[in-house]
């Protein structure tokens, strides 16, 4: 445990204190074959995402450091499409559009790290007898988004091997207002599967001071956001954020957070990123290395 500790609590991806008390080392290495598993929404109670963000690196990179540690097989990326249609806002055609859209994306950002991804979609299992199976065995009294989520994490679960699933925390303390995974997690222990560990990363982060800290995986319109995009200016937007009065801290805080996220990615990625540059070059070059490959 003091080994695991501190392995946790050197990453500054990670919210080490939660992780600390969803992980057991033993039952993620018990057997051979396991897998890591997190999942990816493509849309907010507002609006359809325009766009995977960059943020969306620290749930694949921190997978693919819990892969490698834990010597596991293969990760899951999971991407929610079925889920988003239950948005009225959210047409087939636009919905179809954004997943094929992050499809691209994930698989290339494996491809750039080296990490063995694997890309799954709603659709292409929930609606199977198996999984209405699962939707019917499973029995909480959290509500529909929460049965869902609980389906969902016992079918990777089931068919996949997931020893591991990878999650995102606002903040580390518990609140009980708001999204946090915690709640789905700790009810999937209550009434699916004890034998099931879970991490937590930091969440995204925006240039928005009103909206700093948000979903690693989904960008909304009107975010300032760096984005996986081809095109993407990474310094203009840093730039534009700056002049637009924000506080030092903001812009230094952004700063920081990819500079951490940069320094897992040379931790673990095949491609090497000149480390001579500053880090929104270095941003740029990983953008323009996934988006142009």
């Amino acid at each position: 445990m003091n080994r695991l500790r501190k392995l946790l609590e050197s990453e500054p991806l990670l919210h080490a204190r939660s992780t600390l008390a969803h992980i057991d080392e033993r039952q993620i290495t018990a057997k051979s074959y396991g897998t890591v598993y997190y999942g990816a929404g493509l849309a907010t109670r507002q609006a359809l995402s325009v766009g995977l963000p960059f943020d969306v690196l620290i749930m694949i990179l921190v997978g693919e450091f819990f892969r490698r540690e834990f010597n596991l097989v293969r990760t899951y990326h999971h991407i929610a499409d079925t889920h988003a249609l239950t948005n009225s806002f959210c047409s087939k055609a636009d919905v179809a559009r954004i997943a094929s859209e992050y499809r691209e994306v994930i698989e290339n950002i494996g491809r750039v790290i080296g990490a063995p991804l694997v890309v799954k979609l709603s659709s292409e299992f929930d609606s199977t007898s198996d999984y209405k199976h699962l939707l019917q065995k499973i029995k909480t009294d959290k509500g529909e988004y929460v049965h869902r989520e609980l389906a969902d994490i016992l079918w990777y679960r089931w068919r996949h091997r997931v020893r591991l699933k990878v999650g995102w925390l606002i903040q580390e303390e518990v609140k009980g207002l708001g999204f946090d995974e915690r709640l789905f997690d700790d009810e999937f222990l209550a009434t699916c599967d004890k034998r099931m560990s879970f991490a937590y990363t930091l969440p995204g982060r925006t240039f928005d001071r009103n909206r700093l800290r948000v979903p690693p995986y989904i960008a909304i319109p009107g975010e300032n956001r760096i984005l996986f995009k081809k095109g993407e200016g990474v310094r203009k937007k840093y730039l534009e954020a700056d002049s637009e009065s924000f506080p030092e801290r903001t812009t230094k805080g952004m700063l920081e957070h990819l500079s951490a996220i940069m320094r897992l990615s040379d931790k673990l990625s095949n491609t090497p990123i000149p480390e001579n540059e500053d880090v929104l070059q270095r941003v740029q070059a990983v953008i323009d290395f996934v988006c142009n490959k």
